[in-house]
């Protein structure tokens, strides 16, 4: 049968002035219906380390049980080991027998872990509990409650705090003596579908299918703020100002402060469907949605301005030209590239690529600022306002669905999430690729560059936030 947890037991310590002149170790493998311990042994006659397994002895009758995490007792005489019907098991180490069968918790023990003199529980209610005792006499002296199910227990080198994980991805330090919690770190547990930079390099922001918004310190990765909406998050624009927009499945703007999270206002359903897509001017909120409508609102009221009806099908990129301030730029899922002029309020062009639909699009700061835009058959286009066709095709050498793009600040280089979980980054001056980033286990949603160019955040489905160093920024 399989073991579902194991543990280092005793060890013999190699003594000269003693016949035992190697080390012996011991290691105890929890099953369903039994617990083994394996010696492992140097044999002098056949000059090599042999394994020899014994069972720990359990009551006539027999104990059923799934064990998730084990651990030596403080004494060291004992071994403990916690179980999904919240007990936790006492086993005497030197003579192999059960001893005890504690119950701790109602929704099992999930990690287990010494210091000191007390052993440490971590249970499926969130709870940490401090036990003190042995053989079948233990007592709880204290507990601390934390956010989620307690999967992980480790104990600091100097046993004077021991880390907890949880099931919702946070990470906190307990001080053993008081159980004074410190959280560590936090992450997603669902599918990141949007980040943004605003005008710091330090600070960006991400949005989840959980609902989450998250402001995180890109030097030491802790989260800054965050803020919960009633839905999942599907767009993100960071402002100047340290003010949030984010888009929703539900068809809402939300606004939030990215100093604290707190709520600044929103827009209700703003489109039938999600908010795909994003953009700000210094006057207008420009959005997006699954509904193929681009709107425009007020940035100072929230009112609605305008709309465009010009896609039949999700929009996947908008923004606002970087020459001309009255010209807005969207693409779609129905293979068409729209621009807006907002002084006449209708569509001044328009352009259709035939094979595959837009997954995100950016703009060039040199040349002619043409507007590259991502597709599902696998390239990057470029898009002269004066010509129908693209005037430039980058692809990666294989046949590939492209999901999203972001320039940098200076123009030079592409982020473009790939098909297979790659991020490739492209020098569009000399059309060739410097570099593939590995890291992401499912489709990357998002990219986003930091203003100084050293650093790109990428998303994805797999809830990973990937940083990458990059060593060619500030190349114009």
């Amino acid at each position: 049968r399989n073991a579902s947890c194991m543990c280092w037991g005793n060890t013999v310590v190699a003594d000269m002035s003693r016949r035992a002149k190697t080390p012996k170790y011991s290691l105890f493998t929890f099953h369903s219906v039994q617990v083994q311990v394996h010696f492992l042994e140097y044999d002098i006659r056949t000059m090599h380390y042999a394994l020899k397994t014994e069972q720990v002895r359990f009551p006539s009758a027999g104990l059923h049980r799934t064990y998730h995490d084990c651990c030596l007792a403080p004494n060291q005489g004992e071994l403990v080991a916690g179980t999904s019907v919240g007990e936790l098991m006492v086993f005497n180490a030197d003579n192999l027998v059960y001893r005890a069968a504690l119950p701790i918790s109602t929704n099992g023990v999930m990690s287990v872990c010494s210091a000191g003199d007390y052993v440490y529980v971590g249970a499926g209610d969130g709870k940490v509990k401090k036990l003190q005792g042995n053989d079948q006499y233990w007592s709880v002296v204290g507990e601390s409650q934390l956010s989620g199910r307690i999967t992980s227990l480790s104990t600091r080198a100097d046993q004077a705090e021991v880390t907890a994980g949880t099931d919702t991805a946070k990470m906190y330090s307990v001080r053993c003596d008081d159980l004074a919690l410190r959280l560590i770190q936090e992450s997603s547990v669902s599918a990141i579908q949007a980040v943004a930079f605003g005008s710091r390099s330090d600070v960006f922001a991400t949005v989840s299918d959980d609902g989450t918004l998250r402001i995180i310190d890109l030097s030491d990765y802790n989260v800054l703020a965050h803020a919960r909406g009633p839905c999942g998050g599907t767009a993100i624009v960071l402002a100047d100002e340290d003010i949030v927009y984010t888009g929703w499945e539900d068809g809402s703007l939300r606004v939030f402060s990215a100093l604290n999270g707190d709520s600044k206002g929103q827009i209700a359903k703003c489109h039938r469907g999600r908010v795909t897509s994003i953009a700000l001017s210094p006057e207008f909120i420009f959005t997006g949605g699954d509904d193929g409508a681009m709107r425009v609102w007020s940035r100072r009221s929230y009112e609605f301005v305008a709309q465009y009806s010009e896609h039949n099908k999700t929009i996947t990129g908008l923004l606002c030209d970087n020459v001309h301030s009255h010209l807005v730029h969207s693409c779609g899922m129905d293979r068409a590239v729209v621009t807006y002029d907002l002084k006449t309020t209708r569509r001044c062009n328009y352009k259709m690529h035939r094979d595959g639909a837009f997954t995100g699009m950016a703009q060039r700061l040199d040349s002619e600022q043409e507007l590259l835009t991502t597709t599902t058959d696998g390239f990057v286009m470029s898009w002269d306002c004066d010509v129908q066709l693209p005037v430039m095709a980058l692809d990666c050498g294989r046949r590939m669905k492209f999901s999203c793009i972001a320039l940098t600040a200076g123009g030079r280089f592409i982020a473009v999430g790939c098909e297979d979980f790659c991020v490739r980054i492209w020098d569009i001056i000399a059309m060739e690729v410097v570099a593939v980033c590995r890291g992401h286990s499912g489709a990357i949603t998002k990219l986003s560059w930091s203003p100084d160019e050293k650093q790109l955040v990428s998303v994805g489905m797999d809830c990973a936030i990937c940083v990458w160093n990059f060593y060619l920024g500030g190349q114009n």
